[in-house]
């Protein structure tokens, strides 16, 4: 036993110390120049020169016993002076005897204190002391024991692991994903790479505060791998299941746009119902169609316009009134009307009402077919947008608008028969500029300026229509974070998760400035800013609601059935085409399966909107309210991933399979097996 196992005993009563010092002064006798053992004299003398030199050596021991001590013997040590330590000659040496064995000592040490210790309270003391270090050493041994005990009851644990194909491998931690397939018996290998060879690979015991890896002399291949990065197929076996699939293109911002640009070969369904339209600037042909859509947008604007400016006239008062019952819905903010409603002494001439309803016409009979190459070269446009910036940006007003409500309305009923995004536009002309390689709402800014957009967007954008008329919660933007799962893509397979969460923006819901603190709802972003001071008082401080607490918010404002009859039903919808256009991208892999997390905005009708759909969401950073929904989703995947395999009648926790297609039979001929065939044409004379 080393020395300091002994020395840290001094911090107890001076019996202990007493006990401990004369131990101790053995075991480092060789080390300080003691006389040899068999040459110890065991005369009161020499045990005094034993004590002076522990005292010289270790001042805690003599401030220790001079504290507690009665022992007139150890009165006589403390009282006498500490003599520096001198080499002993020959001649000095005193005649010695045999030095007294351990338990000797130890047994006249017990007879001193037994004679010199006549409290029963110190006594007490004494053996509180002694038991503190008993016990301490029998809970070292105990512990020694048991992880001794553990670590044999691990290693046969990874045997039955590797015997039963329950090793996984983890790219990146994710404590939830690791204690769920613990409990089912599986068993983590600890490696740089999944495929690691023996010499380079470890299983991990969590119990173990000691040696917390253990080897086997043979490589062990991972049954299950969970990793950020999708792989080559090819370095898997067809037994491994994996988290990811290949060419996931719909979960990039181009690739959801070019996605979901072919799903009228998939479902008789129109993408313009769920998704803003979009357009990628590096292609020539999509910026061209931008300035068009810009251009009409704007001409709609005038005529939605005309019609809210004549309706009704607003006062003030009747102004306030509406938001403080309206204000949990309403995308339009006091400054906003207050602004509109102003009567500045700038107005802009009644032609551009004429320009707006012949642009509509025009693209009404496209739509019709009725002159499909139809071109809009009447209206000078940049006229038309500088007096549609004077009116939407400054307050201008419109000579005798008035005249022109009936034929504005008209219009706009039959542009709602073929623009299903009408309710979205609203006045402003608001786009969302998004870089096409960032995440996490990185660049993304909004303009409602034609010559704006086209001057700050590069080649690799996306330039989408922002949603001008959305669900507020007490007059704020939010969006909503949905989970599903795809565990095959032949027959396509999808899973939907029921719990759900919902972002706040920090800042109130306004169209008069543009700020991303506005307008996005991302945690990257929302989580540096701080909330804005006067916002309604029921709004989260953290910006989380669930999926729960957001009913129960519909429940209060009277919509109810708006969740289970609307936004739930066409959330799924969405998923299930937006799956379907992507099938023919994806290459496929029986036991692979992937999870997304797919953001959806909603319309003042409660009308779900697919925003983007995220690849491997982040669930590791979790909030007071999304941390419960990050770990049943990590268990109900492997429900649903593993436990299904063995019971397919098991229970998948909150995952609805809301879709699973006849599987399609793939042509077998391989590219190898093609060949081309032709005979030669002979020229006629």
């Amino acid at each position: 036993m080393e020395p300091y196992h002994f020395l840290h005993m001094f911090k107890y009563k001076h019996s202990v110390i007493f006990y401990g010092s004369l131990i101790a002064s053995k075991m480092i006798s060789h080390i300080f120049s003691f006389p040899p053992e068999n040459q110890v004299n065991t005369t009161m003398g020499s045990k005094s020169k034993i004590f002076k030199f522990l005292f010289s050596w270790l001042p805690c021991v003599k401030q220790r016993l001079s504290e507690k001590s009665g022992s007139p013997e150890i009165k006589i040590l403390l009282e006498a002076p500490v003599e520096q330590q001198q080499p002993e000659t020959c001649q000095e040496k005193e005649i010695v005897v045999p030095c007294p064995t351990l338990q000797e000592d130890i047994k006249r040490i017990e007879e001193v204190e037994k004679l010199n210790l006549d409290a029963d309270a110190e006594e007490r003391k004494l053996n509180t002391g002694r038991e503190e270090i008993l016990m301490g050493l029998k809970v070292q041994l105990q512990r020694f024991g048991l992880q001794t005990e553990h670590q044999v009851y691990f290693k046969a644990k990874v045997d039955r692991a590797i015997k039963a194909n329950k090793i996984f491998w983890l790219y990146f931690e994710l404590p939830a994903l690791c204690e769920s397939l613990e409990s089912r018996g599986w068993v983590r290998k600890c490696s740089n790479t999944f495929d690691a060879d023996a010499e380079e690979t470890g299983f991990y015991n969590p119990n173990s505060f000691c040696q917390n890896v253990v080897s086997v002399p043979f490589k062990v291949k991972p049954t299950l791998i969970w990793t950020l990065e999708p792989m080559d197929f090819k370095l898997l076996e067809q037994d491994q299941i994996a988290n990811f699939f290949v060419n996931e293109e719909f979960t990039s911002k181009v690739g959801l746009y070019n996605t979901l640009s072919e799903l009228k070969w998939f479902a008789d369904v129109d993408a313009d119902t769920f998704f803003p339209r979009c357009y990628n600037m590096i292609e020539e042909e999509d910026k061209l169609g931008f300035i068009e859509d810009f251009r009409m947008t704007a001409a709609r604007g005038i005529l939605q316009w005309v019609i809210r400016m004549n309706e009704k006239p607003i006062k003030e008062e009747d102004i306030c009134s509406s938001q403080e019952e309206k204000g949990a819905s309403s995308a339009v903010s006091l400054s906003d009307m207050t602004r509109r409603n102003c009567t500045n002494a700038e107005s802009v001439p009644e032609e551009i009402i004429a320009s707006a309803l012949y642009a509509c016409a025009m693209y009404l009979n496209s739509k019709e077919h009725k002159d499909i190459e139809v071109e809009f070269n009447e209206i000078d446009w940049t006229e038309f947008l500088h007096c549609y910036y004077q009116i939407m940006h400054d307050g201008a007003s419109i000579e005798h608008s008035e005249q022109y409500v009936g034929l504005c309305r008209r219009v706009l009923q039959k542009m709602e028969a073929v623009h299903p995004q009408l309710g979205i536009d609203g006045e402003n002309n608001v786009w969302i500029l998004k870089p096409a390689a960032l995440s996490r709402g990185r660049g993304i800014t909004c303009s409602n300026r034609l010559e704006d957009i086209l001057q700050l967007v590069g080649n690799h954008w996306i330039v989408q229509k922002y949603i001008e008329r959305p669900l507020l919660i007490y007059g704020t933007k939010i969006d909503m974070r949905q989970f599903f799962l795809v565990t095959d893509w032949n027959p396509l397979t999808i899973w939907f998760y029921k719990q759900s969460y919902l972002r706040f923006s920090s800042q109130p819901f306004t169209l008069e400035k543009l700020d991303s603190s506005i307008h996005l709802c991302n945690r990257s972003i929302q989580k540096h800013l701080e909330n804005c001071p006067t916002r309604h008082p029921d709004l989260p401080d953290i910006n989380v609601w669930s999926s729960v607490q957001l009913q129960e918010y519909l429940c209060m404002i009277g919509a109810e059935h708006a969740w289970e009859e609307v936004m739930v039903p066409e959330m799924k919808a969405i998923i299930i085409h937006t799956m379907q256009a992507s099938q023919t991208t994806v290459m496929k892999r029986k036991n692979s399966f992937d999870f997304y997390g797919v953001d959806f905005m909603f319309g003042e009708d409660f009308h779900p909107w697919l925003i983007e759909i995220n690849l491997k969401p982040d669930i590791t950073s979790p909030t007071v309210v999304t941390e419960g929904i990050f770990n049943s989703l990590v268990e109900d995947t492997l429900r649903v991933v593993l436990d299904r395999k063995d019971d397919p009648n098991c229970d998948v926790g909150d995952y609805e399979l809301i879709y699973q297609q006849p599987e399609i039979e793939e042509p077998k001929d391989s590219e190898e097996n093609l060949i081309v065939r032709g005979v030669s044409i002979t020229k006629p004379k």
